[in-house]
């Protein structure tokens, strides 16, 4: 056999074994499951993400005899609980974002009335694989400063939003900082006006900016408004725009779209059906509206986490009072580029369920975390629930 015909072979045979490979996992289910982690305590869900020896890291908050720690969850593949453990110091102390570190490690960040300067200071922790704290810094003065979210930047460092009541307005402002990965600090700023304003959601553009996306009383129409802040590679502003009505209007997250635009979320209650609704607004790369759009019903929705899918579209969870089992429950809502809902699931039983973040997982599916308190006790408890690339999964 001549050298072309041997190639010609090779090539058949991987082209054979690669397309198996395809449609042998193309023909595995996606797990679904719910699971309720109920312990004596109040505990909440704010992030979960993939654990990097399979399974998923479940980042949490646990109320203990009055205090609140941060509570970290291990679970596998099937949401079965593997450990559990809790991170803090005598005073209160928050987790709310948490995302796989540059060292195989994790990272979350939040905020601290245990350590730091005074008050509350915003909080960045290193994790090892055994949810053991390697290392914590805090960020903040004398006022109250928290972090909320974060996200890798492209020169391997840190950008974290949150608000700070210690620089700018003592009603707050939105705190952005970058750090390294020690999380020592390398700038801090804060935007905002005399009134309260905070940041919720931040990302680095493909263009090296920095983007915020959070709530401002201090400028717009009238209440609350979407505040969003674009920063160059230095922090120093770019531009900082409002989107709302003569209600309020709360901003949430932030996603940047292939083309260079973006799309945010939140709640609103100058527009839609009926007291707050989900608002879905998408701008162009200099901050001007596309477009914008509410959904919900008579009763209270928010937008509360988005992410844009592997299809281009865009998953947005929150929480209603119009549909769904009784209370306030989850909602799930898939939509195609242009906004357009592909389809809508809502989860909760009768007491009062909440979404924080959902996970699209790598084994084609969704894992959302949140909040659930059933009606009787009141006591709060995590829930995650695993769902397939169309929103189903199965009973608790």
């Amino acid at each position: 056999m001549n050298k072309e015909k041997k190639l010609l072979v090779l090539s058949i045979i991987v082209i054979i074994v690669v397309s198996g490979f395809i449609l042998y996992n193309l023909s595995q289910k996606t797990p679904v499951w719910q699971k309720i982690y109920k312990g004596p305590d109040n505990e909440t869900g704010h992030s979960v993400i993939n654990a990097f020896k399979g399974g998923y890291l479940a980042l949490g908050n646990k109320e203990i005899s009055g205090d609140t720690d941060v509570y970290l969850i291990r679970v596998n593949a099937l949401g079965n609980q593997t450990w559990e453990t809790t991170l803090g110091g005598p005073g209160d102390d928050y987790g709310y974002s948490l995302r796989q570190s540059l060292a195989r490690k994790y990272i979350f960040v939040g905020k601290t009335s245990s350590y730091g300067a005074g008050g509350y200071d915003a909080w960045f922790v290193n994790v090892e694989e055994d949810g053991t704290p390697s290392f914590n810094v805090t960020y903040g003065g004398s006022g109250d400063d928290a972090a909320y979210s974060f996200k890798q930047t492209k020169d391997s460092r840190y950008i974290i939003t949150g608000k700070t009541s210690s620089f700018g307005s003592v009603l707050g402002d939105v705190y952005l900082l970058k750090v390294n990965p020690n999380g020592v600090m390398q700038w801090q700023k804060s935007f905002g006006g005399p009134g309260t304003d905070w940041g919720k959601s931040v990302l680095q553009s493909e263009n090296a900016n920095y983007w915020v996306l959070g709530s401002t009383n201090s400028y717009g129409y009238g209440g609350y408004d979407f505040y969003l802040v674009e920063t160059n590679p230095e922090g120093s502003l770019v531009l900082s725009k409002t989107f709302g009505g003569t209600g309020d209007d709360f901003g949430d997250t932030i996603v940047e779209n292939i083309d260079g635009s973006f799309i945010l979320t939140g709640k609103t209650n100058s527009s839609g059906k009926g007291s707050f609704d989900a608002l879905i607004i998408k701008i162009d790369s200099y901050g001007n509206q596309t477009w914008n759009k509410t959904f919900g019903g008579s009763g209270n929705e928010s937008a509360t986490f988005s992410r844009e899918t592997n299809d281009r579209g865009f998953l947005i969870i929150g929480d209603t009072t119009s549909y769904g089992a009784g209370g306030s429950d989850i909602f799930v809502l898939k939509t195609d580029y242009e906004g357009n809902v592909e389809w809508n699931k809502t989860f909760g039983g009768p007491g009062n369920d909440y979404a924080s973040f959902i996970l699209e997982t790598f084994d084609r599916g969704y894992l959302l975390i949140g909040t659930t308190i059933p009606p009787k006790n009141g006591t709060r408890d995590i829930m995650m629930i695993k769902m397939d690339l169309n929103g189903n999964t199965v009973p608790l």
